[in-house]
This record gives C-alpha cells, sequence and structure tokens, in this order.
C-alpha cells in the first residue's frame, strides 16, 4: 500500500511464495476464513496490529483482511521483523505495514504511531496487540494530553532514564501540539484489544486493577491453545534452532542453565536436553521446582552454577535475572540469550556501559562482549531481546495458527460484544472453554487424529457435554473478577460466587494454596477471601507453621483485614512458634505488622525464640525480621542485643541491600547503637547503591546524627553522577541529600571537608540550576527549609541553594495539604527565620508564617521573659501526640512513647480524623503512631516543649535535679512549657566565676543526648572525650531557640553531654556528685567562653 514503509520491496516475490507454504501449515487460520468468511463481519471495520510481522504473522494478517477488515500493521519488536513477509503483505495490498528488521527505537516507536494513524479517521475500532506497547501508547498518549489540556505542559524525555520510555516521550511530546486530542479520540474509538503475550497481559491486568483501563481485553496469551503450544512446544522447535543458526555450536554435550521452568521455560528444558545438553533450572515456584526435579531436572540457584554453564537461557518475564556481576563470573564465550519478550532479562544496559567494554560483532545478532580485566568474553545473542526471532524465524507455522486462531475468535468476541452483547467493562477477559476445544478441534485432521465420541451415558456419568467442551473455566486460572457471558460465570445474589463454596469443604493446607495463589496472580476479589477467612476460623489449628505465613502473606497482598482471623491466626502461630523457619518466622511478623497488630503477643513470643532461632537466619531473614519491629514500631533493647551481635558476625555475608534494609530498621526504631554503626561504616559497599538507595541511606544515617559513613556515601553520589549524568539526580533526590547532609554538619561553614563538602556544594549548584526548584515536591521544601535554616549555608557568599523566601512562602501556602509532620516542622521553621543570623535574607516571611500557623493550629504563648512560666491560650487546640513525636525524626526517633505518655495528662480532645487509631507513615517512610482518644487524649503546653521532649531527657534532668537538691543547690527543673526541658541554676553556684560571664546570670541546662552529637565513627568506643562530637546543627537551633528567650535574664545556655555527668549510669545523683556537675558545667562554659 502507498502508506507502506519496509526495508525492501523486492523481496515480496520471496514472501509470497513463504505465505503460500504457510498456509498449508495454518489449518487453524483456514478453517476461519472458510467459515467466517462469506459474512464478512468485519467489513467496514479497522482493525490495527503491533505483533511479530513474520510470515505466520501475515497469513493472520490477510486472514483479518479475508473477514473485511481494513489492516494497519507494526512489528512489536525491534529484531523479529521478515522483512520478505513484510513485503510481500505491503505490495499485496492487504494492510499497510510499518516495520524491518534492525529498527531503532526511534524508528520502532514512529512504526507504532503510523500503525495508530488511521487515515480518515479517529484510529482503529479493534487492536491486535503483542507485549501491550500499542495499548500502552493510546493510555499514556491520552494521559499526557489531559495534562496539556490543563496546565499546558508536555512530556519531558530527560525526566527518566529508560531509553524506550524516553522514546515514548519524545514522540508524544512531538505530537501533542500538533493534534491536542489524536490519542483521546483513538482511545473512544478503539473498542477492544486482544492480547497475545505474558507481559502484555501483566501491563493490562495492572491498568484495571487501577481502574485505568480505557477498553475491554480479551486474553489470548493463557487460552490453553495458546499458552500450552506456542508457549512450549513453540520454544521447543525454536530456541536450539536460533543458538545453532547464530553459533554453530555443538549443544550436545554442554552444560545449559534455563532460568524460569514455566511454559516457556519448560520447552526449552525439552529442547536442550533432547540435543543432548546437561539442563540445569532455576526457579522461584517452588510447584515449578518440584515439576522440574520430577522431570529429572537439576534445579539450582543462579550463583551456585554460573562458573560452570555454557548455554544461559532467561524465560522468566521478570527483569535482570542474568545480571553483569552474574557475567563477569562466566566462562570465557559463554552463550547468553533471552527467550522472555523484553529485553530487561538481561542486564544488557549495565553490561553495554561497563568501562573498557570491548563489543566484537561476530554477524548480526550476534556480539562477544570482552570484559577488560580478565580478557573472557561473553557472546551476548540478539541483543538481549527475543533470541527465536533475532537470530531465527521465530515459532513454526502449524504452532502459531494455534495461537492466531485465538486471536480471530477473539476479534469476533470483541465485535459481538460492542455490537450486541455489550457483557464487557473495561477490564480482561479469557475465551469461553468450548472456543477453545474449537481450535484444537480444528488443528487435529492435518495430524491425522481421529477424537473418540462419549455416548450420552458416558457424558452424564462425568457431568460433562457429548461434545464438550470438557474443560471447565477454571482450567488455566479464570479470573474470578471478570466476567465470561459465553460460558455462564456469574455472582449470584448471595455475594459469594458459586465456584467459591468449594472453598468451605476445603482442608487447611489447600485454604491456604487456595489464598496464597489468588493472592499471587492479583486476584484480589473480596468474595475469594472473605470466604477463606469463613472456612479457616474452623480449621485454624490445623495450619503449619508454614501454613500459617502463606495465609498471611495472602491476606496482605489482598489487603483483606479480619480482625477475628488473624487473632486466631496469631494465637495458632504462638503454639506453633518453635516449628517456623527463620523466613517464614520473619515473613509472619511483617504481615502482623503491616495490620497494625503491635499490641500481638506473638511479637513477645517471637523474641523469645529469637535467641535460638537466630542461628538459622540468613542476612535477609534478619532484616525483615527488624523491620517487622521498626514497622510496627515496637522498641526493645533484646531485640537489639540478640541481632547486633548476629550481624557483627555475618557482617560480610550482608549485601549493601541488606545493611541498607538494617539502617532503615535501626534508624525507624531511633536506636543508635554504635557496635552496628561501625559495622556499617566498615563492611557497607557504597558505590554498588542505587542513587535512590545513597539518599534514603543519608537520611537514615541523618536521623540517628551519624556521619561516619557519609564520605563514602557522598563518594558514591558523586561517582554515580558523574556516570549517568546530571540528569540522573532528581530535585526531590538532591533536596533529600542536601538536607540530611546539612544536617549532619557536612558543609564547610560547619568545617567539614572533602568529599562530603564537594557533594554539599555540588548538590547545591544543582538545586540552582533554573526552574528546578519549582519541580519540589512540597514535603521536599519543607525539609529543605529545615535543613537548610537550622545549618549556615554552603559557600563563601553565605546564600542558600534554593530561594528559602520563595520556597517558604510556598510551604506556608500549602499548609493544609501537609502531614502533622510537615506542619510541625513549619513552626520549628519559623522559629529558625527569627533566631539564627544566616536567614536575615528571609526574615521578612517569618511573620506571615506564624501568623498563618497560629490560624490553623493555636499554640502556647513564647513567654517574654526567660524566668516566666508561658502561659496557654484560652483556644489552644494543640495537634496530636503523634505529631511531635514526627518532629523528632531527624533527632530523636526514639523519643516517642514518652511523648504518648506525656499526651495522657492532656484534657484537651484531638482534631477532627485523628480519633481513631491508626498508623501514620511520614514522608520518609517512618511509621509513627497515632493513639485514639480511648487510651491517650491530645494537646497541653508540653507539646510545645519542642522536639527533645522525651524520656531520657526529663529523667535525666531529674536524676540531677535530686542530686543539686541533695548538695543543697537551689535550682529550677521546667520540664513543661513551650522551651526544651531544661534545669536553671544561679551563675553563682557554681565553683568559679569564668571571664567574661555574668555572676548574677542564670546557668541554663540541657541535657545532651546520643542524638544531639554528630558522631563520625566508634572506633574509640566508649572514650567520647577523645572522639569529640560535634553539636548537630538542629542542637544548635534548640541553643539559640533558649538563649534567645533567656536573652532578658542575661542567662547562660551549656549542653551537658551524657558522657560527662558524674556517675552515669545510676538512677540519681548523690550529693558530691551533685556538687561535682557544678565542676563539670565550670568547665564547659569556660571551654564556651574560650570558643566564642
Amino acid at each position: 500500500m502507498a502508506d507502506s514503509k519496509v526495508k525492501d520491496m523486492g523481496l515480496a516475490e520471496f514472501g509470497r511464495k513463504e505465505l503460500t507454504l504457510a498456509e498449508h501449515e495454518m489449518p487453524g487460520l483456514m478453517a476461519a476464513r472458510l467459515e467466517y468468511g462469506p459474512s464478512q463481519p468485519f467489513k467496514g471495520m479497522n482493525i490495527n496490529g503491533s505483533l511479530h510481522m513474520t510470515i505466520q504473522t501475515g497469513v493472520l494478517i490477510e486472514t483479518l483482511s479475508a473477514l473485511g477488515a481494513k489492516v494497519r500493521w507494526c512489528s512489536c519488536n525491534i529484531f523479529s521483523t521478515q522483512d520478505h513477509a513484510a513485503a510481500a503483505i505491503a505490495k499485496a495490498g492487504t494492510s499497510a505495514v510499518f516495520a524491518w528488521k534492525g529498527e531503532t527505537l526511534p524508528e520502532y516507536w514512529w512504526c507504532t504511531e503510523q500503525m495508530m494513524t488511521v487515515p480518515g479517521a479517529d484510529g482503529c475500532d479493534q487492536l491486535v496487540d503483542d507485549g501491550g506497547d500499542a495499548t500502552l501508547l493510546i493510555h499514556k498518549g491520552k494521559e499526557f494530553e489531559a495534562k496539556y489540556a490543563k496546565d499546558g505542559s508536555l512530556p519531558d524525555p530527560a525526566s527518566t532514564n529508560n531509553a524506550e520510555f524516553k522514546c515514548i516521550l519524545q514522540l508524544l511530546k512531538d505530537s501533542i501540539p500538533l493534534d491536542k486530542t489524536k490519542y483521546t479520540r483513538m482511545a473512544v474509538q478503539c473498542k477492544g484489544v486482544s492480547e497475545e503475550t505474558t507481559t502484555g497481559v501483566l501491563r493490562l491486568r495492572e491498568m484495571a486493577a487501577k481502574n485505568e483501563l480505557l477498553f475491554p481485553a480479551i486474553n489470548v496469551n493463557d487460552c490453553v491453545t495458546k499458552s500450552k503450544f506456542d508457549n512450549v512446544y513453540g520454544c521447543r522447535h525454536s530456541l536450539p534452532d536460533s543458538i545453532m543458526r547464530a553459533t554453530d555450536v555443538m549443544i550436545g554435550g554442554k552444560r545449559a542453565l534455563v532460568c524460569g521452568y514455566g511454559d516457556v521455560g519448560k520447552g526449552c528444558a525439552f529442547a536442550l536436553r533432547g540435543t543432548g545438553a546437561r539442563v540445569l533450572i532455576t526457579e522461584i515456584d517452588p510447584i515449578n521446582a518440584l515439576q522440574a526435579c520430577m522431570e529429572g531436572f537439576q534445579v539450582v540457584t543462579m550463583e551456585d552454577c554460573v562458573h560452570e554453564i555454557d548455554i544461559f537461557t532467561s524465560a522468566t518475564g521478570n527483569f535482570k535475572i542474568i545480571t553483569l556481576e552474574h557475567m563477569k563470573k562466566m566462562k570465557n564465550n559463554a552463550i547468553v540469550c533471552n527467550i522472555g519478550h523484553f529485553d530487561n532479562e538481561i542486564d544488557m544496559e549495565d553490561l553495554e556501559q561497563f568501562p573498557g567494554m570491548t563489543v566484537e560483532n561476530i554477524k548480526p545478532q550476534v556480539d562477544r562482549f570482552v570484559f577488560p580485566s580478565s580478557g573472557n568474553g561473553v557472546i551476548v545473542l540478539a541483543s538481549g531481546r527475543l533470541v527465536n526471532l533475532g537470530c531465527a524465524t521465530g515459532h513454526p507455522s502449524f504452532v502459531m495458527s494455534c495461537s492466531f486462531t485465538n486471536q480471530v475468535l477473539a476479534q469476533l468476541d470483541l465485535l459481538k460484544n460492542w455490537k450486541e452483547t455489550k457483557a464487557y467493562k473495561n477490564d480482561v477477559y479469557l475465551l469461553p472453554k468450548h472456543l477453545d476445544e474449537k481450535v484444537a478441534l480444528l488443528h487435529l485432521p492435518a495430524l491425522g487424529a481421529h477424537l473418540t465420541t462419549l455416548s450420552q451415558e458416558q457424558a452424564d456419568y462425568i457431568g460433562v457435554k457429548v461434545n464438550g467442551p470438557f474443560k471447565n473455566d477454571t482450567y488455566r486460572g479464570v479470573n474470578p473478577e471478570a466476567e465470561f457471558p459465553e460460558a455462564g460465570v456469574y455472582e449470584p445474589e448471595d455475594g459469594y460466587s458459586s465456584h467459591l463454596s468449594i472453598l468451605n469443604f476445603m482442608k487447611s493446607q489447600d485454604l491456604t494454596l487456595a489464598a496464597y495463589s489468588f493472592a499471587k496472580l492479583g486476584f484480589y476479589t473480596p468474595s475469594v477471601f472473605e470466604t477463606v477467612s469463613r472456612a479457616a476460623l474452623p480449621v485454624v489449628r490445623d495450619f503449619t507453621a508454614r501454613d500459617l505465613q502463606m495465609l498471611t502473606v495472602a491476606l496482605v497482598r489482598a489487603k483483606h483485614r479480619d480482625p477475628e482471623l488473624l487473632e486466631a491466626l496469631s494465637a495458632q502461630a504462638q503454639r506453633r512458634i518453635a516449628q517456623f523457619s527463620s523466613e517464614s518466622m520473619a515473613l509472619m511478623l511483617r504481615a502482623m505488622a503491616f495490620f497494625d497488630r503491635r499490641e500481638d503477643l506473638l511479637f513477645t513470643r517471637a523474641l523469645a525464640q529469637l535467641p535460638r532461632a537466630i542461628l538459622t537466619f540468613r542476612p535477609a531473614d534478619v532484616t525483615t525480621f527488624l523491620g517487622a519491629f521498626a514497622a510496627a514500631q515496637l522498641h526493645s533493647p533484646a531485640l537489639f542485643d540478640v541481632v547486633t551481635p548476629f550481624i557483627m558476625e555475618k557482617a560480610p555475608m550482608f549485601t549493601p541491600s541488606d545493611w541498607l534494609l538494617a539502617l532503615r530498621s535501626y534508624s525507624s526504631l531511633g536506636h543508635k547503637d554504635p557496635t552496628f554503626l561501625s559495622a556499617l561504616g566498615l563492611h557497607l559497599e557504597a558505590s554498588k547503591l542505587s542513587l535512590p538507595q545513597l539518599g534514603a541511606a543519608l537520611a537514615d544515617c541523618s536521623r540517628l546524627s551519624f556521619s561516619g559513613v557519609s564520605g563514602a556515601l557522598a563518594e558514591a553520589v558523586r561517582a554515580k553522577v558523574a556516570l549517568d549524568g546530571a540528569a540522573s539526580c532528581s530535585a526531590d533526590a538532591a533536596a533529600q541529600m542536601y538536607s540530611a547532609l546539612m544536617l549532619l554538619g557536612g558543609s564547610s561553614a560547619q568545617g567539614a571537608s572533602g568529599a562530603t563538602a564537594e557533594l554539599l556544594k555540588e548538590l547545591g549548584d544543582h538545586l540552582r540550576l533554573p526552574g528546578l526548584a519549582g519541580t519540589l515536591s512540597t514535603a521536599s521544601c519543607v525539609d529543605l527549609c529545615y535543613a537548610s535554616l537550622l545549618a549556615p549555608p554552603e559557600g563563601s557568599t553565605a546564600r542558600h541553594p534554593v530561594d528559602i523566601l520563595k520556597l517558604v512562602e510556598r510551604c506556608a501556602g500549602d499548609a493544609q495539604a501537609l502531614s502533622t509532620e510537615g506542619r510541625q516542622l513549619l513552626g520549628l521553621i519559623a522559629k529558625a527565620l527569627e533566631l539564627l543570623p544566616w536567614n536575615g535574607t528571609a526574615l521578612r516571611s517569618a511573620e506571615k508564617l506564624e501568623a498563618l500557623l497560629s490560624s490553623q493550629q493555636p499554640q502556647a504563648s513564647w513567654p517574654s521573659s526567660f524566668s516566666q512560666t508561658p502561659t496557654p491560650r484560652a483556644s489552644l487546640r494543640e495537634p496530636p501526640a503523634g505529631c511531635l513525636a514526627a518532629a523528632a525524626t531527624h533527632l530523636a526517633p526514639h523519643h516517642r512513647e514518652p511523648l504518648l505518655a506525656s499526651a495522657a495528662r492532656s484534657q484537651v480532645m484531638p482534631p477532627p480524623g485523628l480519633d481513631h487509631p491508626s498508623s501514620h507513615v511520614d514522608d520518609r517512610g517512618l511509621a509513627i503512631e497515632v493513639p485514639s482518644s480511648s487510651s491517650h487524649s491530645f494537646g497541653g503546653a508540653s507539646f510545645r516543649a519542642g522536639i527533645f521532649l522525651a524520656s531520657e531527657i526529663r529523667d535525666a534532668l531529674s536524676n540531677i535535679s535530686a542530686g543539686l537538691a541533695a548538695a543543697g543547690v537551689e535550682h529550677r527543673l521546667v520540664l513543661e512549657g513551650p522551651l526544651e526541658a531544661h534545669l536553671v541554676l544561679p551563675r553563682t553556684s557554681l565553683p568559679t566565676v569564668a571571664p567574661g560571664h555574668q555572676a548574677q546570670g542564670d546557668v541554663v541546662l540541657l541535657w545532651g543526648s546520643s542524638v544531639h552529637f554528630v558522631t563520625s565513627g566508634y572506633e574509640k568506643l566508649g572514650d567520647y572525650r577523645e572522639a569529640r562530637p560535634q553539636l548537630s546543627p538542629a542542637t544548635k537551633f534548640q541553643v539559640a531557640t533558649l538563649r534567645n528567650a533567656a536573652s532578658e535574664s542575661c542567662a547562660e545556655v551549656v549542653v551537658l553531654p551524657r558522657w560527662r555527668l558524674p556517675g552515669r549510669g545510676c538512677s540519681s545523683l548523690t550529693a558530691d556528685q551533685g556538687l561535682a556537675l557544678l565542676g563539670v558545667l565550670d568547665e564547659l562554659l569556660m571551654a564556651q567562653d574560650m570558643k566564642g
């Protein structure tokens, strides 16, 4: 046709000869032409397709055309087009074709757009898709057109590192200004899609689950005559064909690894074994792994065998199955190929970008990648894409006839739906089994097969019709949420599907497997899990430890909360506590934490078992176990008494991700453990972390005031950005890292140097880029303001990297949309604007922000004099207890529980919407418990006492007060009010009067806990004087707050480090220790004066 684009029209005659041969091998499609051709059901319709442009697909295209359709086509893979097939179809005029072998990615998406663009129409009436790319383009096009109509914004290709998605965004960026509603009209015009492969079905189900699918979809992939034939028998034929064509190696005698033992993996494994290879399997699914074992295959992990395998085949449908690290360890000239749909099963991106890598192109689709250090090479086929189409001709015609006959029937079913039945919603459906069996029936005569016919008596005996269907609709896994009108599946009036009634008669193990299977496959129908809950309660005492873990994980995946069932499962788990494996126990606890069961006795029982059970733990188990306690916010010294020594012993086995997960838990629980942090500094391989992981690690370290790994993390961040470019660092990521480093005292203005100071400067320069600050989220704005205002700005110009005034005003304007933590931090930001000298440029905003906060959250009046008692306003209505606890995340996350206890003394009711138990997760991913009004009340002036109001501070100050009282020293203990908890004693009570100090003034004593100080390491454990930790920027802000309040009374403010307390570890100070403390205060004041 005139608007086609193919490589060489001169190949059309060759293509036509092969099409004629293929028609003989595709009896299903030829039968469809005979049955439906005369009635022309597709007459006047536009049917477009994105599917491998092969000879077999050509027969499908001409079948659709024979049934009356006007067809447009492109390929769904840059290497899969057979140019002679494309030329033959284009020359015959049965379809417009936009495909050639070896397209670039921009060319591929151009072809897809051309296929979707129907001259003289808004788009296609129906779509055939393979992998979901065409469907994705319609959905993304409509999404970005809506954004353009709303605010004029266009897609930004620089916003992603994914090469394919970058092409999509560029295509839409160019298209939308030319036609602002092109894809919106396409979405309305398209009445449905039939999807060919697993990857595309997963995309469709994901969109349907989010209610984002714009039209009905039929899942052709899971038809038995597609998946069991195309995937198993097609791959069994085409995999060895492609390997031998590409490399000419002798497969017999070689060791071959097949990753994944699903239908595709089964076909590959059988084929390789048939050629004489010794086949090994990797698998995550225990059922598939057991099947592989029963077939005589050895099931291994990649790490166990990577160094001895000759041929690697990935067939999982997942990504990063064969990584760069795996390929580094492979034998010289190991063959690596992928038979999954996309190229990301093999980590081609990292392989191609490896420094010093040499690529030798042997012939088209065969490349040898040579590692510079070892000189060894790996042979990668088809650039990591579909090997059977990139290096051979794909599946044979007969198998594809089964698959494509299903496509024709699916297109007919979609047509019937929108023209007659209107039965399908925007969801994913399967063809009824009688059509599946019809496809099989059409192919039997070509193989000389003859079916036996049932008598009516025999049919009645097994409950089927004489002519079938013989398989029920649950065969191959039907989505219970979908409706199949032709198959008679429906929801009865009582709300429970009739096919679910069998669950009521299942045993415990069967119930577990049913629930786990439904959840793993994404079938989250409420009726299913209500029935599971109802059926599980009578047999709960039969559940084994493994059953309990699997069922709770299934409930989590389905987000099905049944308090009665959870209570029963917990009780049974406590009975079976000794039977749990390390992994099962960790996953069980994580599930309980997900359901906010922090009071569950199972946590106590598990903790009691931990010293025995941890002997069998792997690093992943201990991080999951620890993470469960962190998610539930359960603080227990006994937990760390067991976990920290384990981490020290197993430290060499921890991966960078394991260290990161452990750090997150320690940070979330506020446990600043010197031993753990020392091990973290020694073993964390920061260079192996991704940029988001590095940012999270810095944020977690800032919450623990630990700067010991800042340098290593900073170097890794700089290396990542240098390698990937500045665009790889988003504005929010830069703000997160900048805020963390400032709170860790990382700027040169605070005395830092090296990689930390350099990174901070680079992040500041990045944040200064025009327009970048405007892309920050509101939460990032709050964090950035908080950190920037509490620490001196970077550089000699003493200017912040962003316009703090604008950010503060933006935060104030969006205050209603902020979390309670964000609003609490805004209050601290307002005080920082007033108090700290380097914030003069932003002072104009302080009064406005204070007024705005006061109107939203009335607070206690600040005392006009330091000696006065704060006076609460009559209309005082404080934020909930969790709010102030949230404000402590930068400094004292372990000070939350005392805040809740303090809340109990208040008589003010909670604000609307916060009178029920809930678990709030703040912007940093920390779970903060918000108690119910039945157990705690809220408010009171104590909540304006600052972020150090906590049990450690209160207890320490009370102990000091007791010692001073025993020594007869006049003093005043202040635990309530809008200022930090502190002690006030007359300057005259000290042994000496330091030069320059007012003899008649007061000394204000703050207690310095571990998180008040930034510590760089713990090499000298117990000797903090030599380690010389520094006050953190946020602590300095608290000191400035007190100095400001104390200015009229000429008081001195001093922070007493906990290691300088006489009689450290005693419950209360004696009189002698109280007197000794006065000497310590004298020393601190003199040292302070010398620094000043």
